[in-house]
């Protein structure tokens, strides 16, 4: 598993919801560190947010 940049957590791949803005995305596909919670979005998901 890979590591997370902020705090050297675990990254695990989740599906769940992102607000941005004010505006709710339901059913994204994403990588969330276990420990802080920071959130990785790939190319095609970050170009459709």
């Amino acid at each position: 598993m890979e590591k997370c940049h902020q705090c050297g957590g675990l990254i695990k791949k989740v599906v769940g919801s992102v607000t941005l803005e004010g505006i709710t995305i339901n059913d994204l596909v994403f990588e969330e560190c276990q420990q802080c919670h920071e959130q990785y979005f790939d190319e095609k998901t970050s170009i459709f947010i």
